[in-house]
C-alpha cells in the first residue's frame, strides 16, 4: 500500500527525433512506494520538459504519450514509435535514474537500495504501440488553406530568336484571280489564362502573335464540315435515386456529406429491407450489390430494377477539316511557289523549342477562310460554312501523284506535280456563343 509518492527527475540531456532535430530534454517521475519501500507495479508518471522547461509530454503507467502544445511535430512521431531511439533512450535513462536514486525523493517509504532496474521497469509499465488513429489524433498536420481566388493562371514561356516569324504571302496559281478562294494563316499557341470560380469564364485562350505571310488557294473540290456532339447511355434506378436525393437534402441542410455518406447508405438498405412490397426481391437486390453477384436479381426473379434508362448529353466534340490541293508548276517562278507552300505548311506545324530547349513550344496554329471574289481581298463566303482556329495534324506530300516519277529540267529538278493533303482539327468545340456573334442570321455560321 503506497503511503506518498516518490518523486525524482533526470537531467537534461540530448535526444534526437527520427527527422534529425537536436532536442534537449529532461523527465520528472513521480512514482508509488509500497510499505517495504519498493516501487509499486504501475504506478508511474512521467512529464517531459524541454531545455526552457516547458513541459511537452506526459506519460502514465502503461500508455502511450500525450502532448502539450509546446510539442512539435516530430518530437510528437518520435517519442509515439516505442522503438525509436529517441523512446528507447530516454526510457533507459528514466529506468537508471529510478535505480540510481539517493535519498529524499520525498517518500517517507522510501528506502536506500529498495529499487533496482526490475522494479522500475515494473512500475513504468509496458509500453503499448500506438495505433494509426492515436497517432492521428496526435499529430494532426495543418494543412494549408485551399484558397481559389487571387490572380488567374497566366503563364507564357518565350520561344527561342531563330523561330520564323515572316513567310512571304504565297499564291497558287500564280496568275489566280476573279474567283473563290481559301486563305490559310498562321499565328503562335500561347495557350490559355485560367481563372478558378463558379459563374466566370473559367479558361480564356490567350490570342497568339500573328505570323506575316499567308497562302490562297483555289477552293479545292470535297469541302464539308461536320457537327457532333456525343451522348452516351446513362441509368439511374431507384437505389442510386433515393442516395441522390438524401444527399442533396442533406447538403441543402447544412450537413457533412463526406463524414454522413456512410449513414446514407444504412438508411438506402434500411428502407429497402422494410419494403414488403415486393417481397424479398429488394433484399436480394442489396445481397446481389453486397457480394457482386452479377445479374442476381434477374437470375432469380426474372426482373430487375428499373434503370431509367435515357440517352444522356456527354460532352461536346471538335471538328476535323482535310483538304486535298493539287499543284503542278508551270514556269520556274511558280515552281519556288508551290514549294514555299509546302515548306509554309510543314515548318508552321513544327514544334517550336525554347532557347535552350528545357520546353517545347506549340507549334503554330492556322485560321482558315473561305473567300468569295471581289475587287479586293475577298471577304467571308457567306454561303460556306466557317472555321474557327485550328491546329495542322497532318501534312502528307504526294510527289508522284500522276504515279510515275517525273521532273522538269531546270537546275532544281522540280517536280512536275504536287499533291497536298492537309488534316486540320479546331482548337476549341462550336457552340451557341459562336452563332449569337454572327450578325446576318441568314448565313449559315460554324
Amino acid at each position: 500500500m503506497s503511503v506518498a509518492p516518490a518523486t525524482m527527475s533526470t537531467a537534461n540531456a540530448p535526444y534526437t527525433t527520427s527527422d534529425g532535430t537536436q532536442l534537449d530534454l529532461g523527465a520528472s517521475i513521480e512514482v508509488g512506494i509500497d510499505d517495504n519501500g519498493v516501487y509499486e507495479p504501475g504506478t508511474a508518471t512521467i512529464t517531459i520538459t524541454n531545455h526552457n522547461g516547458d513541459v511537452v509530454a506526459t506519460k502514465g503507467a502503461g500508455d502511450i504519450y500525450r502532448f502539450t502544445s509546446a510539442a512539435g511535430h516530430n518530437l510528437k512521431v518520435t517519442l509515439l514509435n516505442r522503438n525509436s531511439m529517441m523512446s528507447i533512450n530516454l526510457r533507459n535513462h528514466i529506468v537508471q535514474r529510478m535505480s540510481a536514486v539517493s535519498a529524499g525523493a520525498g517518500s517517507p517509504n522510501f528506502v536506500l537500495g529498495a529499487n533496482n532496474s526490475a522494479s522500475a521497469t515494473a512500475a513504468l509499465g509496458g509500453t503499448p504501440i500506438a495505433t494509426p488513429t492515436q497517432i492521428a489524433v496526435a499529430t494532426p498536420q495543418t494543412a494549408p488553406p485551399i484558397n481559389a481566388d487571387g490572380p488567374p493562371v497566366n503563364i507564357s514561356i518565350p520561344g527561342a530568336d531563330r523561330i520564323r516569324k515572316v513567310y512571304p504571302t504565297l499564291v497558287y496559281p500564280m496568275d489566280l484571280s476573279k474567283q473563290d478562294t481559301i486563305k490559310f494563316s498562321m499565328k503562335s499557341n500561347e495557350g490559355s489564362t485560367i481563372t478558378s470560380g463558379i459563374g466566370i469564364e473559367n479558361i480564356v485562350r490567350r490570342t497568339g502573335t500573328p505570323i506575316q505571310g499567308s497562302v490562297t488557294l483555289p477552293i479545292p473540290g470535297g469541302i464539308q464540315d461536320s457537327n457532333s456532339v456525343n451522348f452516351n447511355e446513362g441509368t439511374i434506378n431507384p437505389m442510386e435515386a433515393f442516395l441522390v436525393k438524401a444527399s442533396m437534402n442533406l447538403m441543402e441542410s447544412g450537413g457533412d456529406l463526406a463524414a454522413s455518406i456512410g449513414d446514407i447508405f444504412s438508411e438506402a438498405a434500411k428502407q429497402f429491407k422494410s419494403n414488403t412490397n415486393y417481397g424479398g426481391a429488394l433484399k436480394l437486390y442489396l445481397a446481389q450489390e453486397a457480394t457482386s453477384t452479377q445479374g442476381l436479381l434477374s437470375r432469380a426473379t426474372g426482373a430487375i430494377l428499373n434503370p431509367n434508362l435515357e440517352l444522356l448529353f456527354n460532352k461536346p466534340t471538335l471538328r476535323d477539316f482535310s483538304f486535298v490541293f493539287r499543284m503542278s508548276p508551270r514556269h520556274e517562278d511558280e515552281a519556288d511557289e508551290v514549294k514555299q507552300i509546302i515548306r509554309f505548311f510543314k515548318q508552321g506545324m513544327s514544334v517550336k523549342p525554347t532557347a535552350d530547349g528545357t520546353f517545347l513550344k506549340s507549334p503554330h496554329v492556322f485560321d482558315i477562310k473561305y473567300q468569295a471574289y471581289t475587287n479586293e481581298e475577298g471577304p467571308q463566303h457567306k454561303s460556306i460554312g466557317q472555321i474557327k482556329t485550328c491546329a495542322l495534324m497532318n501534312c502528307t506530300t504526294n510527289y508522284t501523284p500522276d504515279g510515275s516519277y517525273m521532273t522538269f529540267v531546270d537546275n532544281k529538278r522540280t517536280m512536275t506535280s504536287y499533291e497536298l493533303t492537309l488534316q486540320f482539327k479546331e482548337l476549341t468545340p462550336i457552340n451557341e456563343e459562336d452563332y449569337l456573334n454572327d450578325a446576318d442570321l441568314t448565313e449559315i455560321g460554324f
